[in-house]
């Protein structure tokens, strides 16, 4: 063969080679770009992003109460220091949860045997996700643990709910499938969990137990594909550990009358720390907000404070029109009100919170919802200065 007949061979072999590379790039783009544009139904939308807002304080702006979506609280324990960086939140424990886990493992421990799934994150994740069944979204007629969204079988109910980006937090109005009945929502969960979403059916399958060496891998892919709270497996985490949930990955069901109770009976009479529990069924404020909690943690205490009084920076002087006692001076369980901007304040809204303690240098500890992070009840202490200039509601 001549040099020009292999020199002509060559250039041939060498526009091919460019036309297939040229072609596996354009492929491997339109690959990547259709990845990256397959919709995930549990993570917000543009067009619900479009319609975000600050979380409402208050139902003066016509925020429909029964539509917003519940999920289960974290407290901090007041003794751990603020720097703790433990990567674990500390769950307090709920007889009300060990009831809610009782009634839904025989089922979940099935359905995990049956499908490669484990049952221990299952269970976790109903507990957070419906507030252990006690949100309108779980509770009868719409049934749904998961907050799964978008419809089952045709059906769907819209909700307010609480996203995050980052710590900050905000609102969208999203529809959650509405199911016929709990067993459904596990079920349909499980099929969730193995055949994925359109466009990505394998996007869960790195939290089968096939797959996942442990539960925490689990959790850790869920919190990139479920949910956007950045505390999401940390959160799941904290709750499998503390309810012992890994005992339902074994292929034998645990004896549920053995499941242990509720590690310590708390006496409310006493002057030691009291977790805190939600006391009232009729809530004038949104669920999981400053106000909501301020309002619920000084019903514990005996003590009521009005529900009408609006967004944390209207509640003093509102107060004070109510008649309420309202000075500067710190007062063991009153509400504390932030104006807008003070102290780290909302720079709309203000804040409130419930004083825990005074201490005998002047500076309180006080107890807060949302301050680090969604659905996240925590302590810090306010230095005398500081408190001084905050003003304080004693309750009726």
């Amino acid at each position: 063969m001549s040099d020009s007949a292999l020199d002509s061979i060559l250039d041939q072999y060498s526009e091919d080679a460019k036309k297939t590379q040229k072609d596996y790039a354009s492929q491997s783009k339109k690959d990547k770009n259709e990845k990256s544009n397959t919709k995930n139904p549990q993570l917000p939308t543009q067009d619900e992003l479009k319609h975000k807002s600050k979380p409402a304080q208050s139902f003066n702006n016509d925020v429909n109460q029964k539509d917003t979506r519940a999920t289960s609280l974290f407290e901090t324990d007041p003794s751990i220091s603020n720097n703790d960086d433990s990567g674990q939140f500390n769950v307090v424990d709920s007889k009300d949860t060990r009831q809610f886990v009782k009634s839904i493992a025989k089922d979940a421990h099935r359905i995990g045997q049956d499908n490669d799934i484990y049952a221990s994150v299952m269970i976790a994740q109903a507990i957070l996700e419906s507030d252990s069944g006690r949100s309108a979204l779980a509770k009868s007629p719409n049934h749904n643990l998961f907050g799964i969204k978008g419809a089952f079988e045709g059906n769907s109910v819209p909700f307010n709910t609480l996203e995050a980006d980052g710590n900050q937090l905000y609102s969208i109005n999203a529809g959650f499938r509405k199911y016929p009945s709990t067993k459904e929502s596990l079920k349909d969960y499980s099929d969730l969990i193995k055949n994925g979403i359109d466009g990505n059916r394998t996007i869960y399958k790195p939290t089968w137990k096939s797959e996942a060496d442990s539960y925490k891998d689990a959790t850790s892919h869920l919190s990139k594909t479920y949910a956007t709270d950045p505390n999401y497996a940390k959160k799941l985490n904290s709750i499998i550990k503390h309810y012992q949930l890994t005992q339902f990955d074994d292929e034998r069901m645990p004896d549920l009358d053995k499941y242990e109770r509720s590690i310590k009976d708390y006496d409310d009479s006493s002057d030691e720390f009291k977790p805190f529990r939600e006391v009232s069924d009729s809530m004038p404020y949104p669920h999981g907000q400053c106000t909501w909690y301020v309002y619920n943690r000084m019903k514990q205490f005996g003590t009521s404070i009005s529900g009408d009084l609006g967004d944390a920076h209207n509640w003093n002087n509102r107060a004070q029109y109510r008649d309420y006692q309202v000075s500067h001076t710190p007062k063991r369980h009153a509400a504390v009100v932030f104006e807008a901007g003070q102290f780290g304040a909302d720079q709309h809204y203000g804040h409130v919170a419930f004083v825990e303690k005074v201490n005998s240098d002047g500076s309180i500890v006080i107890s807060e919802s949302n301050v680090k992070g969604l659905g996240i009840i925590s302590h810090r202490t306010i230095n005398a200065s500081a408190a001084e200039e905050l003003s304080y509601i004693t309750g009726k």
